[in-house]
C-alpha cells in the first residue's frame, strides 16, 4: 500500500499534489516573526520546528539559539532540545515580543544551526 504526504492546492479547477517529508510539516504556533531581519520577513508565521535566534541578557556579547518545541502544553524556545527536560527553556510570545528573537531557519534545512544539539 502506497502512502504519500503532501498537500493538495486547487487553482483555476485544477488540483495538484505535492509530496513532502511528514517529519518537514510543522504545527504553526500562532505566532509571527515580528523581530525578522529583512523587512520583508516581518509577516511570517513561526512554526514548530523553527530555529531562533535571540540576545542572551546575562552575557551582554552572546546569543542563544534554540528550537521551537511544544512541551508541557506551550510553545517554547529550547536551547538543548535534546534534553528538553533539564535544558533552559523561554515561552515562545515573551522570546518573540520581549526578548526580540527571530527565525534564522528550521530543524529540517538547517540542523547546523543547532552547534550539535540535536543528535543525527
Amino acid at each position: 500500500m502506497l502512502h504519500r504526504v503532501g498537500i493538495t492546492i486547487e487553482n483555476r479547477g485544477t488540483t495538484v499534489f505535492y509530496t513532502c517529508n511528514p517529519n518537514s510539516i510543522g504545527e504553526g504556533t500562532g505566532i509571527m516573526d515580528i523581530n525578522a531581519e529583512k523587512a520583508s520577513d516581518t509577516t511570517n508565521e513561526i512554526f514548530e520546528g523553527d530555529i531562533l535566534r535571540m540576545p542572551d541578557r546575562e552575557n551582554f556579547h552572546s546569543e542563544i539559539i534554540g528550537l521551537v518545541v511544544y512541551h508541557n502544553g506551550s510553545y517554547v524556545l529550547a536551547s538543548d532540545p535534546s534534553n528538553i527536560e533539564t535544558c533552559s527553556k523561554w515561552n515562545l510570545y515573551d522570546a518573540v515580543h520581549s526578548q526580540k528573537a527571530y527565525v534564522i531557519g528550521n530543524i529540517m534545512d538547517n540542523p547546523e544551526l543547532l552547534r550539535g544539539y540535536i543528535k543525527e
